[in-house]
This record gives C-alpha cells, sequence and structure tokens, in this order.
C-alpha cells in the first residue's frame, strides 16, 4: 500500500510530460517546418535527425527515471 502515492504522482507527472509533448507537436514543429522550408533537402534531413535524436534521448531519460521509481 505505501506505493499508491508514489504511484499517483508518477501518473500525475507522466500526465504533464504528455501534455507538453504535445505542445511541442502542436506549436513547435510546424514552425520548425515553416522555418526549415527555404534549407536543401540534405540541411533538412540533417535537422530531422538531430530533432530525432534529441526526442529519442529525452523520452529514454523519462524511461530510464520511471524504471529506477519500480
Amino acid at each position: 500500500m505505501p506505493y499508491e502515492p508514489t504511484l499517483e504522482r508518477i501518473e500525475k507527472r507522466l500526465e504533464k510530460i504528455d501534455t507538453k509533448i504535445d505542445l511541442i507537436m502542436t506549436n513547435c514543429i510546424p514552425t520548425l517546418q515553416s522555418k526549415t522550408e527555404y534549407l536543401d533537402g540534405r540541411q533538412q534531413i540533417i535537422l530531422k535527425v538531430v530533432l530525432g535524436i534529441a526526442i529519442g534521448f529525452v523520452l529514454s531519460v523519462i524511461g530510464i527515471i520511471c524504471q529506477g521509481l519500480f
């Protein structure tokens, strides 16, 4: 039973993280797409790879934190 408050806190944090990711997806990515239109194809691919690595890194850190808590 002592785990319930911790689980509730984790769930609330994950909901906050989820809403932040949604905000990033809705606000930043269209802005980035409009700003990267002037880049050539190679630069766009590099930018997308870097963004993908950054998002993957953030998600992996969140996963490691959640694993450590359980």
